[in-house]
């Protein structure tokens, strides 16, 4: 069975088992943490830990979830309402061949 070393704000360093660590993952940016709680005072934490530590920590058994960033944070609330204009120009940039091909240029990142 795995161990691995974490810092307990209380307690300084401790050892745990692999089944007490979990990790999260966002799905958007992989951004991550890990949680556990101290085996010796009980109090849970959850530290921000780099793709390498996240990476060595589920492959020595830690669970793992997954999570989303809501749409809602997502959405340029500053745009304003979308209007008829709005509707004719996409409109018309679909149609156009070049600029679908730019525009899908900048979402792979040519």
């Amino acid at each position: 069975m795995a161990r691995v070393k974490a810092t307990c704000d209380h307690c300084g360093d401790i050892e745990l088992s692999i089944e007490a660590v979990s990790v999260r993952i966002c799905r958007e940016d992989h951004d991550g943490s890990y949680a556990f709680a101290c085996g010796d005072c009980a109090v849970s934490h959850e530290k921000e830990a780099n793709r390498r530590t996240l990476d060595l920590l589920v492959a020595s058994g830690a669970s793992v979830t997954f999570w989303s960033v809501p749409v809602e944070s997502l959405v340029d609330h500053g745009v304003g309402p979308l209007t008829h204009d709005h509707l004719q120009e996409f409109h018309d940039q679909v149609q156009d061949d070049m600029a679908m091909a730019a525009a899908l240029g900048q979402l792979v990142g040519d």
